[in-house]
């Protein structure tokens, strides 16, 4: 069985590959941090994207013959495709039986996974590393094989080198395997391995003390972090300054419990229903609903195992909801793992919402166990079959490298190459035209571009928007700006549905 799971993720996983996907735009950073990498320029590197690991994967991949782009999509394929074992032995330790299958259909089928199961990210790569360290920790908290520990110290020692958020699961897990380890009666097997796992304990200290170390796990961002939550910078403050400065023009401004006063006194609930409503978006409310209820009722029974797995998601959602006070936003790929994590603790609630189910068709249908689990399966699958299959993929845009290459060849001249003032509202684009200088502005309007157009500036200037035909704005952008610079405007038209245009402005 396990083999036909297998199969049937890596084919789930390879779907969008056929129908053509699109660059992630926050993919260029890494290429370009592996390109440096590769050249010797560690500088360069750590310019372009501090933490090195998972550049330094790229490379690797690279120098086996695959491309920059294509080698960074193969280390998520692979990451996002294996992460189905550890997914799986975690999920033994909840249930058995057909909920475990469902729980493994779930997995294949999980819709934000497999959005970004395929792209140049840290992501499904950090998602495999964290379920490996996890899936290590309880096979070690049930037998105490010291290969298990060794495993999920190893695998833990990762985590930070991919994203900083790791570090929580790292101390937690080794944490709590030491504790367990030094729990038992010490032998000398266990008391060499000890040692040595002290030696390993005093140079991982060592490092994570020297400049190059914090720069590379970029330790000193979360310190930035930290500083700002701890002096009160959120960005909660400004959106209520915000809503303070425009509070009198509010109906019924003077008047008490107005919208105003019910936004400052219970803002909190705002970003609890926030964070609920990215769950939502990524799990359905019945599974949101049955996690929630599994999660409590787990913390009422003492096994290790359950307990670990509880607090690692309750750690995790509080370092995200700390992101999401301090950024003002939370991206719903940021919840990939504390998503995951809360289906464990649904799954034992499979039987009993069976049960359920079953008593309310025996009366009415002949074959009632068959109708019930396909009711279930039809709550819990559908959806998310339907969003991986039909819902979640970026498609390619084919005229961004169209628009870059003759961009390049026809504007862009070499003797100018880095006196260019090059502007874009697609983060992609500098991929496409090799240049990491491109600046992104997502908000261009008409007297943006005359701004940069300017003669006053002084050096010569490059806009490249990618406008959508389907949104009058953007319809009469292009207008204006083909009328006004009609020798010095090129229009580039999607071919694949005449949905996109691509309009490239020069001075």
């Amino acid at each position: 069985m396990i083999t036909g799971l297998f199969v049937l993720n890596l084919l789930v996983k390879l779907l969008p590959v056929f129908r053509g996907i699109m660059i992630h735009p926050d993919a260029p950073v890494y290429l370009w941090s592996a390109q440096s990498l590769a050249a010797g320029d560690i500088k360069a590197a750590v310019a372009a994207y501090p933490m090195l690991f998972y550049p330094f994967l790229i490379m690797l991949v690279n120098k086996m013959g695959v491309d920059w782009l294509w080698a960074g999509r193969l280390i998520s394929l692979t990451a996002s495709c294996l992460a189905l074992l550890p997914f799986l032995a975690i999920a033994r330790r909840f249930v058995t039986g057909w909920p475990l299958l469902v729980g493994a259909l779930l997995f294949i089928f999980f819709p934000e996974l497999n959005g970004r199961g395929y792209a140049v990210l840290r992501d499904p790569l950090y998602l495999f590393l964290s379920l490996l360290c996890l899936a290590a920790a309880l096979r070690f908290l049930e037998d105490k094989s010291l290969p298990a520990f060794s495993g999920a110290v190893l695998v833990a020692f990762l985590l930070p080198l991919v994203r900083v958020e790791g570090a929580f699961t790292a101390l937690l897990v080794c944490g709590v395997c030491l504790v367990a380890l030094l729990w038992g009666r010490i032998n000398n097997k266990k008391a060499v391995f000890l040692g040595m796992l002290g030696l390993l304990g005093t140079l991982v200290a060592a490092l994570f003390f020297s400049e190059t170390f914090q720069t590379v796990v970029r330790f000193r961002s979360f310190a930035h972090y930290y500083d700002k939550l701890s002096s009160g910078a959120l960005s909660v403050q400004a959106c209520l300054q915000a809503l303070d400065s425009v509070s009198h023009s509010l109906p019924a401004a003077t008047n008490g419990s107005n919208f105003w006063q019910v936004i400052e006194r219970h803002w909190p609930w705002i970003y609890f229903i926030g964070v609920l409503y990215v769950f939502v978006e990524i799990v359905g409310w019945p599974l949101v609903v049955l996690g929630g209820v599994g999660l409590l009722g787990s913390l009422r029974r003492r096994d290790a195992g359950k307990m670990l797995v509880a607090a690692l998601f309750a750690g995790q959602l509080a370092l995200m909801v700390l992101f999401y006070l301090f950024r003002g936003y939370l991206e719903v790929r940021y919840m990939l793992l504390p998503s995951l994590l809360l289906l464990f603790f649904a799954l034992p609630l499979l039987e009993p919402l069976f049960e359920v189910i079953y008593v309310r068709v025996q009366r009415v249908f002949r074959y009632k166990k068959r109708v019930a689990l396909s009711l279930l399966a039809a709550l819990l699958l559908l959806p998310f079959v339907d969003d991986s299959l039909f819902n979640k993929f970026r498609i390619h845009v084919p005229l961004l490298q169209e628009s870059a290459l003759w961009a390049k060849e026809e504007v862009l001249h070499a003797d100018e190459d880095k006196k260019w003032l090059i502007v874009s509202n697609a983060r992609r684009m500098a991929w496409f035209l090799e240049r990491r200088d491109m600046r992104t502005q997502k908000k261009i309007n008409e007297k943006t571009i005359h701004r940069l157009l300017s003669p006053k500036r002084g050096r010569p200037s490059l806009v490249i928007l990618l406008l959508n035909r389907r949104v009058p704005q953007d319809v009469e952008l292009l207008e204006n700006l083909t009328t006004r610079y009609p020798e010095r405007s090129k229009v580039f038209v999607d071919s694949h549905g005449n949905k996109h245009v691509v309009v490239a402005v020069w001075s």
